[in-house]
């Protein structure tokens, strides 16, 4: 599933008729801990990792007024919350000026333009996407909306969407990657080598979580020696595959894999668009306490 809330509502229906199911890519935090369940499962990280490895960078920055632009559902109403508590957890004078819920894939860009113009924020969280974010640049360009300010844009920095804006990406914007051409692990190599000779391109985002994924429930049935539902969710709890981004594992704990976040700044060379000043940022470094997963587990367990 690609977005969130229906991820939310199948990962309910998984978990009523225990039915495994493995959601690919990143997402909101909820799907995991506070409404997750044993077969509910995850190949990428979680909105609270990718949120605070870019909050981290935020927190360093001499700014304090932030706006906020996200599309109203569950994917940008998380990634936001997550954002806003890290950073506000990090720089406690941060003053957040504005907010604007706009419809996903249905962006109006000169409303929101000229109420951040108004605002006059020193930096701005940009979670829309796809077309939307297009939008918002387009606009905002014409007004000067960007000029002097900090822009993260957590998923500019993808793949499919730097191979979509090209040389018209927006400059210097802080965003997520996904490195695949600078990948040392023997993994990615040969990953991208096979990719590119079946498919005539290079991969996405969305094509490293979907072999991911697949890779996770295959070496699982493989496991268990069986395709009895139980027996694939136990047999996913802790298991360890080598991806094309290293060795990951499934935690037990929060069926979450142990994968970390590349963040950088968007640039363009020869008409390509890319990543530069890319960092690493790893799981261990960014995954809640064991002890505070639990919580919000049996909170949730509680109230129900």
């Amino acid at each position: 599933t690609l977005f969130d809330h229906i991820g939310l509502a199948v990962g309910e229906y998984a978990g009523r008729e225990k039915i495994p199911f493995v959601k690919l890519a990143a997402g909101t935090n909820a799907h995991v801990w506070e409404q997750g369940n044993p077969y509910s499962f995850r190949t990428g990280h979680t909105n609270y990792l990718q949120a605070k490895a870019l909050a981290t960078e935020a927190a360093k920055l001499p700014i304090k007024k932030w706006a906020t632009v996200a599309p109203n559902y569950e994917y940008g109403q998380s990634m936001v919350a997550s954002f806003r508590e890290f950073l506000s957890e990090l720089r406690p004078d941060v003053e957040w000026v504005g907010e604007y819920w706009p419809e996903a894939l249905n962006l109006e860009a000169g409303p929101i333009v000229q109420a951040l113009l108004r605002d006059k924020p020193e930096g701005i969280f940009v979670m829309v996407f796809g077309p939307d974010v297009v939008e918002l640049h387009r606009e905002g360009e014409k007004r000067n909306l960007f000029n002097n300010k900090a822009i993260f844009a957590p998923t500019i920095g993808y793949p499919e969407e730097l191979r979509t804006l090209g040389a018209n990406i927006p400059i210097n914007w802080v965003t997520s990657a996904y490195p695949y051409e600078t990948l040392e692990h023997s993994g990615s190599k040969q990953f991208l080598t096979a990719f590119r000779k079946k498919f005539q391109k290079d991969p996405s985002f969305g094509a490293l979580h979907g072999y991911i994924g697949l890779k996770f429930l295959a070496t699982a049935i493989q496991q268990a020696g069986s395709t009895n539902a139980d027996a694939i969710s136990n047999a996913l709890k802790g298991i360890t595959i080598d991806s094309p981004v290293g060795p990951l594992t499934m935690r037990a704990i929060d069926n979450h894999p142990n994968i970390g976040v590349w963040i950088g700044e968007t640039a363009v060379e020869n008409d390509r668009a890319y990543v530069k000043n890319i960092v690493f940022n790893s799981a261990e470094d960014l995954l809640p306490s064991d002890e505070t997963i639990l919580n919000l587990k049996s909170n949730t367990s509680r109230q129900e």
